[in-house]
């Protein structure tokens, strides 16, 4: 199994929402049956507002996660076509002549094997990909105590995913509260937590301690 994450523009949000109630709704069935066609185990979508407009963050696991669009783009299958033609309308992006390319890349992981209660993602620039590489390897080298942060705020599992095209880097987390437990990062005492706002603030050229965007919205989910 593997996993993937992947944020991207929404340039008609109601578009977005619309595709979103169908999934929810009336099209449920079809959703689910075609991710466990196409080897999905899970899958969370979250409509995000952010300094940069209406995002739209996914994250999924299962057989060869980063090749999904890959597999859309060649099926016959009536619900995978209009899945793929509702993500180009809400994108603004033709996706069926889209070039190939790498898909994101898992970075950065941290777990400690417990379930998570609830999840969020977060996508933020990479203007310098050296720098972001950098911050990987130091808190890799800073496993433990990055572990310990995460769990003294309730997070369960951490995934962050740098998307080659789009200079961005898109991270899932689950936790008691994930949502929460950034907002706790970014105003706590711990020497760690205070490393890791600086780095992560210098990364992205954002300065998180400003504060951070509103929570995502998760929209449709799926589990296998």
């Amino acid at each position: 199994m593997s996993s993937v994450g992947f944020v991207g523009p929404v340039r008609d949000v109601d578009a977005f929402k619309a595709f979103a109630k169908e999934v929810n709704g009336a099209r449920k069935g079809e959703h689910n049956e075609a991710c466990r066609r196409h080897g999905k185990t899970k899958e969370r979508v979250f409509l995000a507002q952010t300094p940069m407009g209406a995002m739209v963050n996914v994250y999924s696991e299962g057989l060869n996660a980063g090749f999904f669009m890959a597999r859309l783009r060649g099926s016959s299958n009536a619900f995978d076509k209009f899945y793929l033609e509702s993500l180009s309308k809400m994108s603004g992006v033709n996706l069926s002549d889209l070039p190939a390319g790498p898909p994101p890349n898992l970075a950065f992981e941290w777990e400690n094997g417990k379930p998570g209660k609830a999840s969020t993602m977060i996508g933020m620039p990479v203007p310098e990909a050296a720098k972001f590489w950098q911050f990987c390897r130091e808190m890799t080298a800073r496993y433990a105590e990055h572990g310990e942060a995460r769990e003294s705020k309730g997070i369960t599992l951490e995934r962050a995913f740098y998307l080659h095209d789009a200079k961005m880097v898109a991270v899932y987390l689950e936790g008691d509260d994930p949502a929460g437990a950034i907002a706790k990062s970014l105003t706590s005492s711990l020497p760690y937590d205070k490393w890791f706002i600086d780095q992560a603030s210098a990364v992205h050229g954002i300065d998180m301690r400003a504060g951070m965007p509103p929570k995502p919205e998760l929209y449709f989910s799926f589990d296998a």
